[in-house]
């Protein structure tokens, strides 16, 4: 399985197969790298449904199972007798849902979009001239708070997605002292001292905390548990724009210090506001 998970990551890599989003893209690299981590650990069983699962919930039914058939087609033969009947297996039930369905899989190529009209069908990913092209005409690109996705990643677990989190500001303090001497009036330098990072959380509060989305079993054995109570967890933003530009910065290390929380007649949402430290941060970086 781990070379099956690696040659479809080379896939994504090489734009050779099809996602609408960019978002959606870089998310399920996210998530196969995650897989490949954890997959020693908890066993073929599992690492074969999770990769159904999140090729499926990524791409839809129909294109996961020709994604999907194609690994098996060209890297079947890598995989152990159990793991490949597991995989065909599933592969077999998800044909079924397609017929119950009256899906018919077209013999399209994995690279090629049915759908007319959007910038990925205008500039196949498959032609990188062409791709290249365009994105050097709009090298500049910027991002919308609409074109971000934030997660929340909590050591040993898989990352959380927060839609819900409408607001991520940050800060950084660094001492620095000037250096003087005598019969300068300027100062000759300054020292570089500690660095201090903070900022805040804001989470629009639908029927629960924050807290419960990130550890579910909390919930479900029926203790409580504030935001400062949590293990320290790092923070994803991931950007994808319509002109196929991607950037990310990550918070690491966060650990809130305040909470506050109004609920009002007067508002027509409530939102919970956390400040936090952090232990580090990655600013914006292009992914290429």
């Amino acid at each position: 399985m781990e070379l099956l998970i690696q040659a479809m990551l080379k896939l994504i890599k090489e734009n050779s197969i099809y996602i609408e989003s960019g978002i959606a893209k870089h998310q399920l690299e996210l998530r196969l790298n995650y897989i490949l981590r954890e997959m020693k650990k908890q066993g073929w069983k599992w690492t074969i449904s999770e990769v159904f699962a999140s090729i499926s919930y990524t791409m839809g039914k129909a294109r996961s199972y020709k994604v999907l058939n194609y690994l098996q087609n060209n890297y079947g033969n890598e995989m152990t007798d159990n793991e490949s009947f597991e995989y065909g297996r599933q592969l077999d039930n998800l044909k079924n849902e397609l017929d119950k369905d009256g899906i018919i899989i077209d013999d399209s190529p994995l690279h090629q979009n049915n759908n007319k009209g959007t910038v990925e069908s205008k500039f196949p990913s498959n032609s990188n001239n062409q791709r290249s092209q365009f994105q050097d005409n709009y090298s500049n690109n910027s991002y919308s708070g609409s074109d971000m996705v934030a997660s929340i990643t909590i050591p040993g677990r898989s990352p959380v997605v927060f839609g819900e989190l409408s607001n991520v500001s940050y800060s950084i303090l660094r001492e620095k002292v000037p250096v003087r001497g005598l019969g300068r009036v300027t100062s000759k330098g300054y020292t570089r001292g500690m660095r201090t990072i903070t900022g805040i959380l804001t989470f629009v509060v639908f029927d629960q905390s924050a807290v419960y989305r990130c550890i579910e079993e909390l919930k479900e054995q029926g203790h409580k548990m504030l935001m400062d109570e949590m293990p320290l967890f790092d923070i994803n933003l991931t950007m994808a724009n319509e002109f196929g530009s991607r950037s990310t910065l990550t918070i690491y290390g966060v650990s809130t210090y305040t909470e506050g929380m109004v609920m009002s007649i007067n508002d027509m949402m409530t939102q919970n506001v956390y400040e936090f430290y952090a232990l580090d941060i990655d600013p914006m970086t292009k992914q290429i």
